[in-house]
Protein backbone atom coordinates (compact mmCIF):
# COMPACT_ATOMS: atom_id res chain seq x y z
CA UNK A 1 0.00 0.00 0.00
CA UNK A 2 1.16 3.38 -0.85
CA UNK A 3 2.15 5.82 1.86
CA UNK A 4 0.99 8.74 0.09
CA UNK A 5 -2.08 8.52 -2.08
CA UNK A 6 -2.92 11.56 -4.64
CA UNK A 7 -6.42 12.52 -4.59
CA UNK A 8 -8.19 16.28 -5.39
CA UNK A 9 -7.24 17.44 -1.93
CA UNK A 10 -4.01 17.77 -3.11
CA UNK A 11 -5.03 19.28 -7.00
CA UNK A 12 -3.95 23.32 -7.05
CA UNK A 13 -6.04 23.51 -10.09
CA UNK A 14 -2.78 23.84 -12.44
CA UNK A 15 -2.51 20.93 -14.50
CA UNK A 16 1.14 21.30 -15.11
CA UNK A 17 1.85 21.90 -11.36
CA UNK A 18 -0.28 19.11 -10.06
CA UNK A 19 1.66 16.52 -13.04
CA UNK A 20 4.69 18.16 -11.15
CA UNK A 21 3.58 17.18 -7.56
CA UNK A 22 1.85 13.80 -8.59
CA UNK A 23 5.66 12.82 -9.60
CA UNK A 24 6.62 13.79 -6.36
CA UNK A 25 4.21 11.47 -4.75
CA UNK A 26 5.32 8.86 -6.99
CA UNK A 27 9.09 8.93 -5.54
CA UNK A 28 8.35 9.33 -2.24
CA UNK A 29 6.29 5.79 -2.48
CA UNK A 30 9.33 3.97 -4.47
CA UNK A 31 11.57 5.33 -1.38
CA UNK A 32 9.04 4.03 1.24
CA UNK A 33 8.14 0.83 -0.90
CA UNK A 34 12.22 0.44 -1.17
CA UNK A 35 12.69 0.69 2.19
CA UNK A 36 9.78 -1.75 3.20
CA UNK A 37 10.97 -4.49 1.22
CA UNK A 38 14.51 -4.11 2.57
CA UNK A 39 16.28 -2.96 -0.73
CA UNK A 40 19.65 -1.55 1.21
CA UNK A 41 21.73 1.49 0.11
CA UNK A 42 21.53 0.60 -3.46
CA UNK A 43 17.78 0.27 -3.63
CA UNK A 44 17.72 3.45 -2.36
CA UNK A 45 20.46 5.54 -3.06
CA UNK A 46 19.24 6.38 -6.30
CA UNK A 47 15.25 6.36 -5.77
CA UNK A 48 16.44 9.60 -3.07
CA UNK A 49 19.00 10.91 -5.41
CA UNK A 50 16.08 11.26 -8.56
CA UNK A 51 13.58 12.97 -5.37
CA UNK A 52 16.23 15.82 -4.42
CA UNK A 53 17.14 16.36 -8.20
CA UNK A 54 12.90 16.83 -9.33
CA UNK A 55 12.44 18.58 -6.15
CA UNK A 56 14.85 21.08 -6.96
CA UNK A 57 13.24 21.23 -10.72
CA UNK A 58 9.90 21.24 -9.39
CA UNK A 59 10.61 24.18 -7.11
CA UNK A 60 12.46 25.98 -9.94
CA UNK A 61 9.56 25.54 -12.18
CA UNK A 62 6.98 26.60 -9.71
CA UNK A 63 9.04 29.82 -8.79
CA UNK A 64 9.09 31.07 -12.28
CA UNK A 65 5.56 30.81 -12.44
CA UNK A 66 4.78 32.73 -9.47
CA UNK A 67 7.63 35.24 -10.43
CA UNK A 68 6.05 35.73 -14.10
CA UNK A 69 2.63 35.83 -12.26
CA UNK A 70 3.72 38.51 -9.78
CA UNK A 71 2.91 36.34 -6.93
CA UNK A 72 2.55 38.49 -3.76
CA UNK A 73 4.00 36.04 -1.06
CA UNK A 74 6.71 34.63 -3.44
CA UNK A 75 9.35 35.63 -0.78
CA UNK A 76 8.08 33.55 1.95
CA UNK A 77 7.36 30.77 -0.55
CA UNK A 78 10.69 30.43 -1.64
CA UNK A 79 12.25 30.81 1.70
CA UNK A 80 9.87 27.62 2.53
CA UNK A 81 11.33 25.92 -0.75
CA UNK A 82 15.00 26.68 0.25
CA UNK A 83 14.66 25.56 3.79
CA UNK A 84 13.33 21.84 2.73
CA UNK A 85 15.59 21.30 0.17
CA UNK A 86 18.85 22.45 2.27
CA UNK A 87 17.41 19.42 4.70
CA UNK A 88 17.15 17.10 2.59
CA UNK A 89 20.41 17.66 1.02
CA UNK A 90 21.85 17.20 4.29
CA UNK A 91 20.03 13.94 4.47
CA UNK A 92 21.18 13.21 1.32
CA UNK A 93 24.88 13.81 2.19
CA UNK A 94 24.47 12.15 5.19
CA UNK A 95 22.81 8.95 3.41
CA UNK A 96 25.99 9.21 0.88
CA UNK A 97 28.29 9.60 3.33
CA UNK A 98 27.35 6.42 5.20
CA UNK A 99 26.46 8.74 8.30
CA UNK A 100 22.63 8.21 8.24
CA UNK A 101 20.21 5.39 7.52
CA UNK A 102 17.02 5.78 5.85
CA UNK A 103 14.00 5.54 8.20
CA UNK A 104 10.83 5.15 7.93
CA UNK A 105 10.39 8.53 10.19
CA UNK A 106 12.46 10.26 7.20
CA UNK A 107 9.98 9.43 4.72
CA UNK A 108 7.12 9.92 6.90
CA UNK A 109 8.42 13.33 7.60
CA UNK A 110 9.08 14.05 3.02
CA UNK A 111 5.53 12.91 2.58
CA UNK A 112 4.12 15.38 5.63
CA UNK A 113 6.47 18.45 4.43
CA UNK A 114 5.17 17.67 0.79
CA UNK A 115 1.04 17.43 1.62
CA UNK A 116 0.91 20.20 4.37
CA UNK A 117 3.20 22.71 1.92
CA UNK A 118 0.83 21.82 -1.17
CA UNK A 119 -2.28 22.10 0.87
CA UNK A 120 -1.50 25.32 2.72
CA UNK A 121 1.19 27.02 0.32
CA UNK A 122 0.27 25.85 -2.76
CA UNK A 123 -2.81 26.14 -2.33
CA UNK A 124 -3.07 29.94 -2.07
CA UNK A 125 -1.27 30.50 -5.35
CA UNK A 126 -3.41 27.71 -6.82
CA UNK A 127 -6.64 30.27 -5.94
CA UNK A 128 -5.27 33.07 -7.47
CA UNK A 129 -3.14 31.95 -10.33
CA UNK A 130 -5.61 29.15 -11.83
CA UNK A 131 -5.45 28.90 -15.19
CA UNK A 132 -2.96 30.80 -15.83
CA UNK A 133 0.15 29.73 -17.95
CA UNK A 134 2.79 27.94 -16.51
Amino acid sequence: MALLTWDDSLSVKIPEVDEEHKVLVKLINELHTAMKEGRGREGTEHILNELVTYTQTHFTHEEAFLTRNNYPQLAPHKLMHQTFVEKVVAFQKEFTAGKLVLSIQLVQFLSDWIVEHVKKADMQYGKMLAGKKY
